[in-house]
């Protein structure tokens, strides 16, 4: 059975703790850091939930 790693968020960057960061200003730093080391399969970016709708459907 093959392993995955899904990112959700990002705490920490450059030595730079992102815990206070607002949700889109973490969530750019995660997507920024997946396109520099053109990271992909295990590695997978969640997709991105911000409206009540979006996270309903996730749910489901």
């Amino acid at each position: 059975m093959a392993a995955h790693f899904v990112a959700f968020g990002i705490l920490q960057r450059a030595g730079t703790n992102t815990v206070a960061w607002p949700y889109r200003r973490r969530r750019a730093a995660l997507e920024e850091l997946f396109s520099e080391h053109q990271l992909a399969g295990p590695w997978a970016l969640s997709p991105s939930a911000t409206g009540p709708d979006t996270v309903r459907e996730g749910l489901t």
